[in-house]
Order: structure tokens, then sequence, then C-alpha cells
């Protein structure tokens, strides 16, 4: 017996969840809108004298085995017209289960969730006013749940993106609620009935919980809530009833269920929450192999929320020597995309099917982030209590609901968005040209999706591998300058007519790595640096964007700097200060850790540039080279006192730091050697830095690169800031120039630079033309 099958078994005795043409709800009625005017009406007419007083009380008495049995009321078609005739003649505790028992009636039907939202403020209101109903409160929290399992079961993932319906980790919260909270609910109970309904749904809950997750365990669960409650109890033989089939679903899959009334323990790491995640992805592959579709979504989704709740605990787990964590993890995501992608290609492109691709992608960036600073704190997306799910949040970045967001950015000009993230063997590119999910029916005015397989493009992967490696490497060929073009499906869209002067490009850990200011967007043989300036940025939702209505601080940057005594990053340094005289320097001896904290923490900057050594590795994240304190040695700061520097700076100016330039940075030494590996981890670990830190935006390099040809471009970059460019516009045109000198013309020596994070101008008269 399949989970949905089960699943159907339960809801038939939990919420008479049968067929709709079940004969105990042949009556039944949706209500519309206006039914809580009516029933408001119908208790202000009342004289609780009138002649239906009193069939209304004496079916009153069935009210708590309506709760639990599909049983129509007598002398009503359903209880939902019980409800409208008697409500005003019962008492509070009467009125909370009439109202369950006709929520229980309509959620079987189904009927649409507008009549059921209103039956359950009713139901609120009744268990609110009645102040001693635990039990009613659990039991509309199971028909809830219930009800919300039943509408995903039936509806497509287009439905569910564009509805409200509960979440499916909402669902297991609101059960687990249930099943584990049973004893503080009882102790809560003044009368038997009340313990009775409590354990009733906390023993459902167990079952459910089981059903949804694909488990053997609910049997013993929810036999472990009954103890010693007797059959003629209303509820307990059906349930009991429902927990055999389950128990036999388990005996014929070869599972053993312990029958001794043991509670499943909490989820721990390193090995439930692991076996967990690996059985969720196995029964998902299953049931994808089997046509079954909406079921393999709703376990990738309960699997994904669960890697979302463990998620550093899971990367240490993986760094303590369990590696196969990593690729059930990375499966989870890549089936999460390919059942998304199904459901896509069958309705085509538009807001509600690219939706749940972007969502998966950013749950996955998020991990890979978290995973690789070690670290699930100064994220505050990740950890606000309000409702933050990726899809929440991008479809909602329309103007002008986001004060900061995707929307703004598109709307600000001529700006595409695009996702590109690894899935197996193929690479998935999502292209966003207009606000982001703008419902234009899949035309290119709105943007598209397009797969492309890793070994088409492993040739052009390879000769950018050796571009890293040093200007002494033979050019690109025409074949890898359109590996862009080939990820976007460019080739195929040759009626483009309007080309971006932007690209924010939103790469996941492989494609991070990859020299994209190099490569052609047009296919007529010019750079992306030619004409459209690059953005990378780590996060859809979390950005950082650029503010909407934030007008920079008027007048010049201002900038703290320092560098090693290395004369190259001692020019550097000095150029910069021709340009900026303002700019607080410390060089040499001086370019300490503790003398720009101490300064730092005093004044207030816009710019933090450091002309040093900043490596990035997956072990450790960044270790940045200070000199030590007593000017004799070299010293590496990690990642969490960077974080410290800029919170500091940022503090003492109560603003946000701007720009945050590591010019000499070592982040991956070229693209990782394996064909086809991009990157791995280090490179999104240089633009997340922005996430970690709080500062607005970054500069760095995806290479060790040439400290003249570095010198030269950062004196170029500022001078642009001052003719008040905007960020990625500066460094457009300063790796333009450097291009043009024969001796930095190589794609070494500018291509690996990359700006990430708020693009916002500074407050300078804007003077910067085109280049």
């Amino acid at each position: 017996m399949n989970a949905m099958r089960a699943i159907r078994l339960i809801w038939m005795t939990v919420a008479a969840l049968g067929a709709a043409n079940d004969a105990s709800f042949a009556g039944v009625a949706c209500i519309d809108l206006q039914w809580p005017f009516r029933t408001q009406q119908i208790l202000q007419a009342a004289t609780r004298t009138g002649p239906a007083k009193a069939p209304c009380l004496a079916e009153a008495a069935r009210l708590p085995q309506a709760l639990w049995r599909p049983t129509a009321p007598d002398g009503w078609p359903s209880w939902t017209s019980y409800v409208e005739a008697c409500l005003p003649y019962l008492n509070h505790r009467a009125q909370a289960q009439a109202l369950l028992a006709s929520f229980r009636e309509m959620i079987a039907v189904p009927c649409p969730s507008e009549g059921l939202e209103n039956v359950g403020g009713q139901i609120f209101n009744a268990v609110k006013l009645d102040g001693a109903s635990p039990d009613l409160r659990a039991v509309h929290r199971l028909l809830q749940s219930v009800g919300a399992a039943r509408r995903r079961e039936n509806a497509s993932q287009v439905q569910l993106v564009e509805s409200n319906v509960l979440r499916i980790n909402e669902i297991v919260i609101m059960l687990e609620d249930l099943r584990d909270g049973m004893s503080a609910r009882q102790a809560e109970c003044r009368h038997e009935e009340c313990v009775v309904n409590v354990r009733l749904a906390a023993a459902y809950a167990c079952l459910h919980l089981s059903s949804l997750k694909g488990t053997m365990d609910g049997a013993a669960c929810a036999m472990a809530r009954l103890g010693g409650l007797g059959d003629d109890i209303a509820g307990v033989a059906e349930l009991k009833a429902a927990a055999g089939m389950e128990s036999g679903r388990a005996r014929n899959a070869g599972a053993v269920i312990p029958m001794d009334g043991g509670v499943p323990p909490a989820l721990t790491l390193p090995n439930d929450t692991a076996t967990e995640l690996r059985g969720l992805a196995d029964r998902a592959a299953k049931a994808w192999r089997s046509g079954r579709v909406n079921e393999a979504a709703r376990l990738l989704a309960i699997a994904r929320e669960l890697i979302g709740q463990n998620r550093l605990a899971i990367s240490e787990h993986e760094r303590s020597g369990a590696t196969w964590l990593s690729d059930v993890v990375d499966n989870i995501f890549e089936q999460s995309l390919i059942v998304a992608e199904s459901e896509r290609s069958k309705r085509g492109s538009s807001r509600s099917t690219v939706a749940p691709l972007l969502t998966i992608t950013e749950e996955r960036r998020r991990y890979e982030i978290v995973s690789f600073f070690r670290s699930d704190c100064r994220f505050t997306s990740f950890d606000a209590p309000r409702d933050h799910s990726p899809a929440a949040e991008v479809t909602s970045l329309l103007p002008p609901k986001d004060a900061e967001g995707a929307a703004f950015a598109m709307a600000s000009g001529n700006t595409w968005i695009v996702t590109i993230t690894r899935v197996g063997t193929r690479v998935m590119a999502i292209v966003l040209k207009s606000d982001p999910l703008s419902v234009a029916n899949g035309t290119e005015a709105a943007g598209w999706v397009h797969w492309t397989s890793l070994s088409a493009i492993e040739p052009a992967l390879a000769e950018w591998k050796e571009v890293a490696l040093g200007d002494g490497k033979p050019l690109p060929s025409a074949n890898a300058q359109r590996l862009l073009r080939d990820l976007l499906g460019l080739t195929a869209r040759p009626q483009i007519k309007t080309w971006p002067s932007r690209l924010v490009i939103i790469p996941d850990a492989w494609a991070a790595g990859i020299p994209f200011a190099a490569l052609s967007l047009r296919g007529n043989g010019r750079s992306l640096i030619d004409d459209t300036s690059l953005v990378m940025i780590p996060s859809l939702v979390d950005g950082p964007w650029p503010i909407l209505h934030t007008d920079p601080r008027p007048g010049p940057p201002r900038i703290l700097m320092g560098g090693l005594a290395a004369s190259a990053m001692q020019r550097e340094l000095a150029g910069i200060a021709s340009t900026f005289s303002e700019a607080v320097r410390f060089d040499g001896q001086n370019f300490t850790y503790e003398n720009l904290f101490k300064t730092g923490s005093a004044k207030s900057f816009d710019i933090l540039h450091l002309a040093t050594h900043a490596r990035f590795t997956t072990k450790n994240g960044v270790a940045v080279t200070f000199t030590a304190p007593d000017g004799t040695a070299q010293k590496e700061w990690g990642t969490a006192e960077i974080g410290t520097l800029a919170t500091a700076i940022q503090a003492s100016g109560n603003r946000p730091l701007e720009l945050m330039i590591f010019s000499a940075c070592e982040t991956a030494k070229g693209i990782a050697d394996v064909a086809g590996t991009v990157g791995d981890g280090r490179e999104l670990g240089l633009l997340s830095l922005v996430l970690r830190t709080g500062v607005r935006s970054s500069i760095g390099t995806l290479w060790e690169v040439n400290s003249a040809s570095s010198e030269a471009l950062m004196v170029e970059f500022y001078a642009n800031l001052r003719r008040g460019c905007a960020k990625d516009e500066a460094l457009r045109q300063a790796q333009q120039t450097v291009r043009s000198r024969p001796a930095t013309a190589h794609p070494y020596h500018w291509s690996g630079y990359i700006f990430s994070g708020d693009w916002t101008q500074f407050g300078l008269p804007k003077s910067c033309g085109a280049q």
C-alpha cells in the first residue's frame, strides 16, 4: 500500500475524507462568503425559545461522536445545515463541536478554501470563548492539517504556488505539535471527554505524519497514545482499524513495528537526520519512477525542510567524515529540480511554473553558503520568525511592495537576472528579462528556462581553466567564447533585439568560478564587458540588492584602506590616494588588524579596501593576511574577524559599509582541475562574504592575479568612481582599460575580477559616460 493510499484510508477515518459521493455527505452544501453574516443574523434573531430549540438541543448530544464518526445529524441534511439552524441555542463548547463537524464535512466534499476559512474563523472564536477546550483546539488543528494535505494531493505544483495552502513543512509542524504535546494538553483538561479527544488527535497525528513521510512507525506511535481506551469510545475502534492498516503495510514491507508503546525519538544528528534524509530521497526516487509526481514532490519538500532546519549540523556532520551525506543532499536538490521542471515543461514558462524552480535553487544556495562559512548566523532573513520561504519572497518582489529586491533592480534599467545551477549532468539557467516572475506566459519579454548538457560545454570549460593559469596560455577559441550563449540558450533565440546594459548572475557553487566578463553574450565576437556591466549576486532573495528610495550620502566615499609592504600594493594604495585624498591609509608595518579596527570603530567609512592576500577555502572560509602587531611578520585573520571589523565600521557610522575590496585575492587559484567542475564552493564564498558580513557590495578575484595589472585596474576603478559611475560600471570600464593595453590584454589580467552586491553609485556628480 503506497503512502498516498494510506493517507486516503486515514482521512476516511479521521475526517470522512473518502470519495466525495459518500452517502454520509450527500446533503452537504458548501457555504459561500455570506455564510458568517447569515449565521450572525440567525444568532441575533433567535429567541432561544422557538420551535427549533428542542430538536437542536437533542441532537447536540451526538456532537462529541460527530467529531470522529462520519454520520449526518437527524433531521438535517448535514452538520452545516444544523449549524445554520441551531447555533444560537448551543453553548460555546457545543457551538465549537458543531462547527468542527461542519468543517470535517466540507473537507470531505471538498469545499473551496474560502468556506473552510470562514468556518475555521468561527471555530477559533467559539473555542476561545469556551476557555476550557484544549481538545477542540487540537481537533481543529488536526482537521486543518488533513484539509491542507488533501488539497496538496489534488493540486498541481502550479496551483499550490498560486494559492495560500499550507506548505508541507507547516503541516508536519502542526502534526508534530499534536503528537508531542499530548501530555501538556491533557493537563489542561477538566473532564474525561477532553482527555479522550486530545489522545485521539495525537494518535491520528502519528498516523498522518507516518503517511506524509512514508515511514513505518505511525501504528506504534498511535497505539501508544491510545493506551487503554476502549473500543466503545467514539473514534477509538476506527483509529485502531486505521493503525492496523498501517501496521499491515509495514509488515508487508518487511519492517519491524515495535508495539510496546515507545514514542519515536526526536531527530538528532548525526544518525537520525542523516538516515531520514537518505530514506526520503530513496522513497521520492521510487515515487518518481512510478509516475507519482505529487508524492515525489511532497517527500522532497519534507527533505528540503529537514535540510533547512539542520544546515549547519549537516555540514559539520559531513566535515567529521560522513562525506556520503553531501551526495544525499545534492541528490535531494537535484531530484527536486527535476520534478519541478517536469511540471514547467508541461505547462510552459510562467510566474507559477518558474517559481518552484527558483524556490529550490534558493534553498540550495542557502545550504551552500552556510556550509561554506560554517555559520548560520548573520543571515537575518534565514532566522526571521515570519514566513520567509523563497517562493513567498520572490513572488512579492513586484514594485512597490518591497523596499529592496530584484523588482527594483529590474525596474531601474535594462537588466537581465540569470540563475545558473548545475543539476547532475546538466546545467539549468533561468533568465528573467522583466519584473521577476511576471505573468507574460513564457514570452521572450518575460524570460525563459534553458537546460544544457554538461558534456556539451566541457571543452569550453577546459579552455577557460587554462586562462586562470596565466597569460602564457593560448586565448580561448570562438567555441569557448560562446559558453555564456550556450548556457542561456541564446543560439536558439536569434529574434532577441534588446540586450541588457546590466547582467545580474546568481550562480551556484559550480558556476561561481566562471569568468563571465570575458564571455560573449550577443554572439558578435565581443566580450560581455564591451556592452554590459556584470553583477554577481549570491541570492535572489537576500541579494544584497540596491535599496529603493535610499539616496547615497552626498560627497566622495570615505575610504579606509591598507596593504602589505609589497611595492605593487603600495603603488596601488598611492594611486587610490591620488584620486581620493581623504582616504585613511595603513600600509607596511602599520597594516595591522588592530589599527584598522581601532580607526574603523571611531570614524565612519564607506569603503574598506584591502590590498593583501585573501584566501577562500572550503575548510576555513576566508583568511586575510595582515601585518602582525609587532610589525615583523604576517598574520591571517578569518571570516569572523573580518565580519567583526565590518560590523565595527558600520556601527560607527550607523549605516552599512558600502563596499569591501580584496584586490589580491587567490580565491580558487584557477578553475578546478576536474573536467566539468568549475567551482568547489570557494568562489561562492567570495560572493557570499557580503551576506556574512552585512556589507552592501564587494570586489574580489577568481584567481591570484598579476600584481601590476591589479594595481592598474584598481587605480582606474577608483577614477571611474570619482566620475560618478555606478560600482559595477566603474569596474567594467576599468577592465576595458586594462584589456586595451597590449601587456595586459590577455583575459588572465582582467576577467577574474567580480563585483557582487548593490551597484548603486556614490553621491558624486555623474559624468561617467559610456566606454
